[in-house]
């Protein structure tokens, strides 16, 4: 029994589609996992293990990046080093516990 030209050239082309289609979403994922890389962005678990030496310096970063000056975000980190903020101490942090400080 011969085969459906027609048939054929359908299958075939739902099945570059759902090629296109799974492709698609890898690059979505790979581009999403390497913008989250390429800004440094942690998540809650990742923040979860600073010590108070890395939440002083994730803070500075974070302020630096958004346009804080050099001296007042250093200043800023060292008063969460100096109150041994840690990670899990940041998480919990709300606004008003940060600017009552």
């Amino acid at each position: 029994m011969a085969s459906d030209p027609g048939k054929n050239a359908e299958k075939a082309a739902a099945d570059l589609a759902e090629d296109d289609e799974k492709a698609e979403q890898a690059s979505d994922e790979a581009s999403t996992k390497q913008a989250r890389t390429k800004k440094n962005v942690e998540t809650a678990e990742d923040v979860k293990g600073f010590n108070k030496q890395k939440v002083a310096q994730w803070v500075e970063a974070k302020l630096k990046e958004n346009g804080i000056d050099e001296k007042d975000a250093k200043d800023i980190a060292q008063k969460f080093e100096a109150q041994s903020v840690t990670g899990r101490v940041l998480l919990r942090m709300n606004e008003e516990k940060l600017v009552s400080g």
